[in-house]
Parts: C-alpha cells; structure tokens; sequence
C-alpha cells in the first residue's frame, strides 16, 4: 500500500511539473516580449537632441543623459549625473591602451600561422570640476511604472564660464601665501648663498 501511495505520490509530481513548464517558458518569453517593447518605447520616445546633441563650440560643450526611477525627481537627479559622468569625461578623461599582437609559422612545409592578439584598454575620469553647467532641455516620459528622463546639459567653457573662474580665482587666492612664502625662501636662500 505505501509504495502505491509514493508511486502515486512521485507520478502526481511529475505531471504537475510537466504541466508547469509550458507556462514558465510562456511566462518567460511574454516577460522579454514585454521588455523589448519597453525598450522599443524607450528609443521612438527618445528626444532628437538627446540622440545627437548639439556640436561643442568653442564657448559651449553639450552632453545629453537619461535614467529611469519609480520616482520623478529621482529621476531627473539621476539623468543629470549620468550626464555630468559624460561631462566629466569629455573634459578630464585619461585613456590608455595597449595591444599586444603574436603571430608565428607553425612551420616550414606548412601554411598554418599561429595568431594571437589582446587588446587592453583602461579609462580613468579623475575629478573633474563641471561646475557652472546649465539644463538645457529635459524631458520626462511615463515607462511602465517608472519616470523616465532625458536630459541635455549646456556646459560654458573657458572665459564664458564664470563660475568655474571664479573657482579657479579662489583657489589660487588660498594658494598664495605659500607661494608667497616659498618665493622669499628662495630668495633668502640665494642670498645666504652669496654670502
């Protein structure tokens, strides 16, 4: 009798799993389906000026940014650091790279060549100071549940930024006594050297 009952029992749950796969797999692809046109969505409700901005000039960069969020100022705040990263990055990036190539006859009566390559590449944005940026354009469109925003920043740069100059103006204001200093040690130290 027991060993009808999990014969039963281990037949009943192998059913019930069959029946459940079909549903899981259509469950699966509904979901990507779904997802897709999100991103679809995503792409036509795309601003013009998000996807080619505005050429830099020599008084103004543009860099463009967008996020999403359940929240609408979240969003907004997180569309704008994604485009100040770019700003960043436009204004104080460093890269390097390297490639490494191999290649070697695997022999004399033979065509075969042996051929290696690596490619490394390395991207670092120290700080960079973006002060002074403006919000050009922002856009925020419903996704699903979540808000999403895109945004394009208009960044002065060189005498047209003002606020950057006058950053730059107080900090070499702060560095000026210990120049001041150092210039007179030299001065004394020349002077001991004459003597």
């Amino acid at each position: 009798m027991k060993t009808k009952l999990i014969a039963i029992a281990v037949l009943s749950a192998t059913l019930a799993a069959c029946s459940t796969t079909p549903n899981v797999v259509k469950e699966a692809r509904e979901a990507e389906r779904i997802a897709a046109k999100q991103v679809e969505k995503a792409i036509d409700r795309s601003p013009s000026w998000y996807l080619k901005p505005p050429e830099t000039t020599r008084e103004v960069v543009f860099v463009t940014g967008t996020s999403t969020s359940n929240n609408m100022s979240m969003s907004r705040n997180k569309a704008i650091l994604d485009a100040q990263a770019q700003l960043a990055d436009q204004l104080n990036a460093l890269v390097s790279g390297m490639t490494k190539q191999y290649m070697r006859d695997a022999g004399v009566n033979t065509t075969a060549t042996v051929e290696d390559t690596e490619m490394l590449t390395r991207k670092l944005i120290a700080e960079a100071n973006v002060a002074g940026y403006r919000v050009e354009k922002i856009e925020v469109y419903p996704e699903g549940r979540f808000f999403r925003t895109y945004v394009m920043l208009a960044y002065p740069i060189g005498e047209t930024n003002t606020i950057r100059a006058q950053q730059e103006q107080a900090k070499m204001l702060k560095a000026l006594p210990e120049q001041k200093q150092k210039a007179f040690d030299e001065l004394d130290a020349l002077i001991q050297e004459r003597q």
